[in-house]
């Protein structure tokens, strides 16, 4: 899904009702380009969404972090002990916080008296031996990004289809000029408000 869609206020000054519909179709592209710059710098995807069985490393502690935060909610956690069996857990056994997006166990008295396993409340180091369903992102897109999304989208918006001394991008089944120089220009001038938004992979 895309960041904003063309009916927007913030795009009110693209008058997109009276364009053509090669125009038209030219401000939907860059919707959906513009989007998916935003989300790949920010490194995450915005809203809301369910994430079945998203794989993580196990640290060895007592938490892992979830790869889109914020976390609305877990729906199940699955971990592969050491002779790679899989092992299900309640959802309700463990405890988050959302906008952090990480994920830990509630009670390490409770978890320790399980039959079912010998972790102790801790997530044993592997390599994506950790399994968790949930679902992340935000209900609505943040304002700031919204705005950083528009702005771009107006700076790459060229009326004029010509064909002159210009450079071609493929967008769906369409080619446009893209003034990519100045979408680039603009993601960095939004960069302060997109990195509060951004998440640093280790």
């Amino acid at each position: 899904m895309t960041l904003i869609d063309n009916t927007d206020p913030l795009l009110a000054d693209l008058k997109f009702a009276d364009k053509t519909p090669a125009q038209q179709a030219q401000i939907d592209a860059l919707i959906v380009v513009c989007s998916e710059l935003i989300e790949k710098y920010c490194n995450r995807i915005f809203l809301a969404a369910d994430y079945v069985e998203e794989k993580l490393d196990g640290n060895g502690e007592n938490s892992v972090f979830i790869r889109n935060p914020p976390i609305n909610s877990i729906a199940a956690l699955s971990i592969r002990d050491y002779d790679s069996e899989e092992l299900d857990f309640d959802a309700n056994l463990f405890d988050y916080q959302p906008r952090i997006g990480f994920i830990f166990w509630k009670d390490l008295f409770s978890v320790s008296s399980l039959d079912t396993t010998n972790f102790l409340g801790f997530f044993p180091r592997g390599l994506n031996n950790v399994l968790i369903s949930y679902n992340g992102g935000f209900t609505e897109v943040p304002a700031p990004i919204k705005f950083a999304c528009a702005d771009m989208i107006k700076s790459g918006f060229s009326p004029e289809l010509g064909y002159g001394n210009i450079e071609f991008e493929k967008l769906g089944q369409y080619f446009y000029k893209l003034r990519k120089e100045q979408i680039d220009k603009t993601l960095l001038g939004h960069r302060r408000i997109l990195r509060m938004y951004k998440l640093y992979r280790v």
